[in-house]
Order: C-alpha cells, then structure tokens, then sequence
C-alpha cells in the first residue's frame, strides 16, 4: 500500500521536503516498510497533480521551477489546477497526506485554514508547519480533525528542528504543566546576542541580522512578537488552554535599547526576548526579559531555541535544538509524515 503526499505550498520549506522525501524513500522503505508518493504540488500558481505520483527525476526538475510557475510546467500526464482544494477530488480518502507549509498569516489564518478544514472533510490526513491557523483557531482545527477521524500533526509548528510539541503532548500525558518559557524566536536571539557582545544599537544588530539572513527585509513578524506570540499560542492550545495570539501579551524588542543591554550586563544579566504561558494564570506573554548570565537561557545563541518546562512538582525540564530552517523544518515534517502513514498502513 503506498500514501499519496499531496504538498501545498512549494517555497523553501515545500521545496526542501521534496529533497528530504527523495532522500530518505528507499530508508523508509526498508526500515519502515512505507511508499511515500507525491502526486499533488500547488503554490500561487496553481496545482499539479498526477495520479501516479511524479518520478524523481520529475521532482527534481520541479525543484528548478522559479517561484510561482508550477502551472507552467510541462510534464506528461499531469492535470492542472487553479487552486489547491480544486485538485483535492483527485486525491484518496484516507490514502492521503496533505502537507500545508504555505506562509503563516495571523490575520484570519487564509488560505491555510480553509485547506486544512477542507482536507479534513474530504478524509484526508493532514501535517502542516503553518502556524497560523492553529494560533488564531487552534480548538477548532483539532476539533475538525477529530470529528472526521482523520490524523493531524503539527510539531514543525513550533521549535520546528525540535520535536517540543510532541513532547509537552505526549511526554507529559496525564500531567500538569504549570510553566513553559524561553527563547523561540531566533531572529531576536541574534539580534540581543549582537548587541550584548559587540555592544552595538538594536538598529544596527538588526541590520546585521538582514545581512546575515536572520532577519526579513520587514522583521516586524519576528521583533514586534508575532512569530513568538504564535508558537506560545500553540503550546497554550497544546496544554489544554489555547490562547490567541490576538491575546499573547506582546513587547516589541525595538523598545529594547543598548543603555538596558549594558546596563543589564554590568550587572550580571542578558536580556532575552522571552516567550511564556503560565497554565496556572492562563496569561501568555512575549516580551524582552533579563536573565542571569549563568543560566541556561543565557547560553542559546544562534538559530536555536531553548525551552524550560515545569511541571506538577516543581520539575524543571530544558528542552533545547534547532529552531527552525528549511531542512529541520521538512525533517520534523518528514517525521510527522512517516508516523501517519505507519498507522495508516497498521489498521
């Protein structure tokens, strides 16, 4: 039995997938006893689908299409879609995987939303790494997949190199987690860890970060809260207490000046940009904080994330790893994938 993959959106992290799928195949194969075949790919374009999914040297051909020109491409066999739920009467109830890596918006979580709760209707499994839909409406996503007996997973939501998700959800079944905090943004872990060290302005670290490619061209998503205040908003839902992030307390980091930066680390601390949930209060936050130097938030640097976990009994737990990038983020996907489809091929 082989699992048709169907993938929505085809930029950096749909793309790579594609990689890491014709990679890692014949291991799934072998190891796993899995046929993974991707028969359907969409960006703004439009959609591709081919019934018996696209050989590899059709993917890799694919793979150097410039952006937003699948519905150009000629290959034989192919039909060709406006949009992605248009292809979906194509695809195998139950048989099917749909990937949503399209960019996160966190207005009113389109057009993700609406691919999510269509392919949860028409019966097919679903592994998403955008965080939209699931910050704005995260109860009523799960809920849909449920009521459609579907599998959903979304661990490339959040710490997307890092299996945090799966963690909180089944490492502490039956527990109680009081706490989650850290550091879940790196573009503003960059950013503070220039300014501490080379003592420089937030407007010229944030520049570097550009440079760098650690920071968009408009870093607003990333230093005004957003991107953080959905990953928290995430794992609130994960606890049992979704928080929007419409409602995750937000302090930009541009508010963050060199004088606080050393004037903190003349007094033994670093200020972090810090992402919370407290289950006890049901608050989420976002925000610029000092920690010590010593401790262990104060030692991430770079792109990865680390997260403190406390839990019933004043258990303290640090979770740390890559925090996102395209090849961590299509691994966690990869990972996600081949879990569902091992079930899938199990009943």
């Amino acid at each position: 039995m082989s699992i048709d993959i169907c993938i929505i959106g085809f930029g950096n992290i749909g793309r790579e997938f594609v990689r890491q799928i014709l990679k890692y195949s014949e291991f799934l194969r072998k190891m796993h006893v899995l046929n993974l075949k991707i028969v359907g790919l969409a960006d703004s374009s439009g959609t591709i689908f081919k019934k018996n999914g696209f050989s590899k040297n059709e993917l890799l051909k694919l793979l150097t299409v410039p952006r937003g020109s699948l519905a150009k491409v000629g290959i034989s066999g192919i039909k060709k879609f406006a949009k992605a739920i248009e292809a979906f009467d194509s695809l195998k109830p139950e048989e099917t995987i749909v990937i949503e890596v399209t960019p996160s918006n966190y207005v009113d979580g389109e057009p993700a939303k609406t691919h999510l709760l269509e392919a949860f209707k028409r019966r097919f499994h679903v592994v998403t790494a955008n965080k939209g839909p699931l910050a704005l409406y995260f109860n009523e996503i799960i809920e849909e997949s449920r009521r459609n007996n579907v599998e959903f997973r979304f661990k490339a939501t959040v710490m997307a190199g890092t299996p945090l998700v799966d963690y909180l959800r089944y490492g502490y079944f039956g527990r109680k987690v009081e706490k989650v905090y850290g550091i879940i943004n790196a573009t503003t872990n960059y950013i503070l860890d220039k300014m501490y060290r080379e003592e420089i302005s937030f407007e010229e670290a944030l520049r570097k970060a550009q440079v760098e490619g650690y920071a968009e061209p408009d870093p607003s998503l990333d230093v005004d809260g957003w991107d953080p205040a959905a990953k928290i908003s995430i794992i609130s839902g994960v606890l049992g207490n979704h928080v929007s992030i419409h409602n995750v307390v937000k302090v930009s980091l541009r508010e963050t000046t060199l004088d606080k930066v050393l004037k903190a680390k003349g007094e033994g601390y670093m200020i972090k940009y810090i992402a919370s949930y407290d289950s006890l209060t049901g608050e989420a936050r976002v925000e610029p904080k000092r920690v010590r130097v010593d401790s262990y938030l104060a030692k991430v640097s770079g792109s990865r994330n680390l997260v403190v976990v406390e839990s019933d009994g004043g258990l303290k737990t640090v979770v740390e790893g890559p925090g996102g990038g395209p090849k961590p983020t299509a691994l966690t996907i990869l990972s996600d994938v081949a879990l569902i489809a091992a079930k899938v091929i199990s009943e």
